[in-house]
């Protein structure tokens, strides 16, 4: 505290550690003079490391379209908001996007930033849906928030999907926040369908690749469901 320093501790797999200290080896890893940093990869995020993500996540989602995000998106297009026009009075108008699913993919360091920008993009475009893809690191930064947005949250095991192999050490953490209902309860989050797809999920990676589909696409679908009840 008198030298204002902040310190913060990131919990990483043993797997991970095993990678970077080769448990003794001194030609191998950090003691070879390898960067620590190498082992640790806050700087990542999910489809830096692992671009086919992208493939098995439009498999199920609507029309097969996603719109990725980037960080200087977070602010404007994430909330829906489009290419924007000038008016008469010579004020710049924003138009909405055509877009309603959206991929955020933040990197560690970052996903507190992203967790408060999807939030009031939640609450501002009620209509739209998103997907969020984070590694599971430094989740003491963001994964409460993550979890406190969503209407459905789950994480992949390293080594289960083909997307997500054993090399990447951490499990990757989805979260799925979908349009809100016209008619009561407005989102799907904590009604019992969802809690029931929660409980399938969990044990769904140690099974085909693909077993996983028809609960996500059904889960999709949960908005419009409501509306015809």
């Amino acid at each position: 505290m008198s030298g204002r320093v902040r310190i913060q501790m990131v919990h990483i797999p043993g797997t991970r550690m095993i990678a970077g200290l080769s448990r003794g080896d001194l030609t191998e890893g950090v003691t070879a003079g390898q960067d620590m940093l190498q082992f640790i990869p806050l700087h990542l995020s999910a489809l830096d490391r692992q671009p086919s993500i992208y493939d098995w996540l439009t498999d199920w989602v609507p029309g097969g379209i996603l719109t990725t995000l980037t960080p200087t998106e977070w602010f404007d297009r994430g909330h829906g908001l489009g290419p924007g026009t000038t008016t008469h009075h010579n004020m710049w108008m924003p138009n909405d996007s055509a877009d309603d699913w959206f991929l955020w993919h933040p990197v560690p360091v970052l996903g507190d930033i992203a967790m408060d920008e999807l939030s009031e993009s939640r609450h501002k475009r009620s209509h739209l849906s998103h997907v969020v893809i984070v590694p599971r690191l430094m989740t003491f930064a963001w994964r409460w928030k993550l979890s406190k947005i969503c209407d459905l949250l789950f994480k992949i095991p390293p080594g289960t999907r083909p997307f997500w192999p054993a090399t990447e050490h951490e499990p990757l953490i989805i979260g799925l926040t979908l349009c809100f209902s016209s008619v009561r309860p407005w989102q799907a989050k904590f009604s019992p369908g969802i809690l029931e797809l929660e409980r399938q999920l969990r044990s769904m990676w140690t099974r085909p690749y693909g077993d996983e589909w028809p609960l996500l696409r059904e889960f999709r679908l949960t908005p419009q469901r409501m509306e015809r009840v």
